[in-house]
C-alpha cells in the first residue's frame, strides 16, 4: 500500500466495491473523505475510515443496488507511525528470508 495521499475518481456504480476492496488490501482503517455531487447543488461529503464509508455508502444505495453522482474519494496519507511500522515489519522480513538463504 503506497503511504502518500491518493486521490480517486469513481462512478457511483463501483464506489462500494472500490471502497470495499481497499479495505480487503488492508486500507480499512485509513482515514478518507468521500465527496459526491462536487460543486453542484446537492453536494456531500463523508469522513470516516475506509471501511466505515463502505458500510455508509452500501446502506445508503436505493433498492436497485444505485448510488447517484460521481464520487471523489480522497485517502489520507498514512500516518509516522504506520510507516516506520510497516518498514520495520519490510526490514525483518527482509532478514529472515536472507537468513534462511544462507541455511
Amino acid at each position: 500500500a503506497d503511504e502518500r495521499a491518493a486521490v480517486l475518481y469513481e462512478s457511483p456504480h463501483r464506489v462500494v466495491a472500490t471502497l470495499r476492496e481497499l479495505a480487503a488490501k488492508g486500507a480499512g482503517e485509513r482515514r478518507c473523505l468521500a465527496a459526491r455531487e462536487l460543486t453542484k447543488l446537492h453536494e456531500e461529503t463523508a469522513r470516516g475510515t475506509v471501511s466505515e464509508l463502505a458500510a455508509r455508502y452500501a446502506a445508503a444505495q436505493d433498492e436497485a443496488g444505485k448510488l447517484r453522482g460521481e464520487f471523489t474519494i480522497v485517502l489520507a496519507p498514512l500516518a509516522e507511525e504506520e510507516v516506520a511500522a510497516r518498514a520495520s515489519e519490510a526490514r525483518d522480513a527482509a532478514q529472515d528470508e536472507a537468513r534462511d538463504q544462507l541455511r
